[in-house]
C-alpha cells in the first residue's frame, strides 16, 4: 500500500506499510517506494522524484480498551475508554459518540436520582458503560480487519472479486457508525 497525499507548499505526504524491521524512514526507503508502488512504477521516463524529506517516523498499529467503562460515579468516553488504529478514521467518531451517549445517559440518571429512583440512576449508567465498551470492541474488531484488508496483498485468482467488494461494503458500513444506536435509553433528552 502506497498513499501519496499533496500538502500545502507542494509537500507531499506518503504513507506506506513497511515489513517490520525494514530499513530507516530516509529519502531512499521513500524514493525506494515510489519507484515500486508510485502510480508510475515501472515507467522511468516519468518517475516521481523523492526531492527532500522533511520528517519521518514509523508506527505500528495498536489497540487498547479499558475492562470498564465505569466505576462508581466515574464513567469513562473517548479515548479514556479505547484507543485504536486510525485506519477508517474511528478514534475521533467513537469519542464523539461516546460524548452524546454519556450525555443522554447522565441527564436519564440525574432524573432518576432526582425523582428518588436510584437504582434506574444505576441502570442507566450501567447501560451507558456496557454499551459503549461493546461498540469500541466492534469498533476495534473492524478496524484491525480493515487494516488487515488494506495492508495485506490483494486477493487474486478466480476467489477475488464479488465477495471482497461485500466485505468491503460491511466494514464500510459499520465504520460509518451508523449501526451505533447507544445504550437505548429512552426520554434522554
Amino acid at each position: 500500500m502506497l498513499v501519496l497525499a499533496p500538502l500545502p507548499g507542494a509537500w507531499v505526504r506518503v504513507v506506506a506499510n513497511l515489513a517490520q524491521g525494514a530499513g530507516a524512514s530516509d529519502i531512499d526507503t521513500v524514493q525506494h517506494l515510489l519507484d515500486t508502488r508510485g502510480p508510475l512504477h515501472g515507467n522511468s521516463s516519468d518517475r516521481i522524484l523523492a526531492e527532500e524529506l522533511d520528517w519521518a517516523s514509523r508506527f505500528r498499529f495498536r489497540h487498547h480498551l479499558a475492562d470498564s467503562f465505569r466505576a462508581g460515579r466515574v464513567l469513562l468516553a473517548g479515548d479514556a475508554g479505547h484507543i485504536h488504529s486510525p485506519v477508517g478514521g474511528q478514534g475521533m467518531n467513537l469519542g464523539i459518540r461516546d460524548g452524546w451517549y454519556l450525555a443522554a445517559s447522565l441527564a436519564r440518571a440525574i432524573r432518576a436520582e432526582n425523582s428518588g429512583d436510584a437504582e434506574e440512576a444505576e441502570r442507566v449508567l450501567d447501560a451507558y458503560a456496557a454499551n459503549r465498551r461493546a461498540t469500541a470492541v466492534d469498533d476495534i474488531t473492524a478496524t484491525n480487519q480493515l487494516g488487515q484488508t488494506l495492508f495485506s496483498p490483494a486477493p487474486t485468482g478466480p476467489s477475488a472479486g464479488p465477495r471482497e467488494a461485500t466485505v468491503a461494503a460491511q466494514q464500510a458500513l459499520g465504520l460509518s457508525g451508523l449501526l451505533d444506536h447507544g445504550p437505548h435509553i429512552e426520554d434522554t433528552l
